[in-house]
């Protein structure tokens, strides 16, 4: 949770967590990754401590590697939920 001090952290971190709380509900959008990695830029190298990079980093760094990948899983989702099918995204730890 961020102190509150930096407004980029202040703002930026919740707006994150929402984005990515949706994407687990199964309601990802295919402009979310877009949308998350604007967010995590304005971010990171702008607050005070390092907690505004350790929540930014790790979500450009997934957006970077894996943004096909998560395109082609909103669109799977919004397909889903066009058919009224269950929309819960499967997971699989590494």
């Amino acid at each position: 949770e961020s102190c509150g001090q930096c407004t980029p952290c202040r703002e930026g971190v919740p707006w994150m967590r929402k984005v990515t709380a949706r994407m687990c509900a199964g309601q990802a959008r295919e402009e979310d990754a877009d949308l998350l990695m604007n967010i995590a830029d304005q971010i990171a190298g702008r607050t005070i401590c390092a907690f505004g990079e350790a929540a930014s980093w790790p979500v450009q760094s997934f957006i970077e590697k894996f943004k096909d990948e998560f395109i082609q899983k909103a669109r799977e989702q919004a397909a889903l939920r066009n058919d009224g099918k269950p929309t819960k995204i499967e997971t699989t730890l590494i």
